[in-house]
């Protein structure tokens, strides 16, 4: 049994020095205030197209379903990133 959980250990893939370059959460207040009618974002690793702006929340049409969606700054900087 031993032998067996080493062999299975041994096909792990372990990620300890993998350091993610991610757009998610470096959208500063001032990129989001300027968000315009027609701007696509990304929120929750879903287009949407911006169809009403605002100064800290906005209102997003999903590309995939047409589902619109209200997103506040906060919100969007930690799911979300400008495309």
């Amino acid at each position: 049994m031993e032998r067996y959980n080493l062999l299975i250990m041994k096909h792990i893939e372990i990620y300890e020095n993998y350091e993610p370059k991610t757009l998610i959460g470096n959208t500063t207040l001032e990129q989001f205030k300027n968000l315009r009618r027609g701007d696509k974002i990304k929120y929750l690793g879903t287009p949407y197209i911006v169809e009403e702006p605002g100064d800290f929340l906005i209102s997003a049409r999903s590309e995939e379903d047409g589902e619109i969606i209200e997103i506040n700054y906060n919100m969007f900087k930690s799911k979300g990133f400008i495309s």
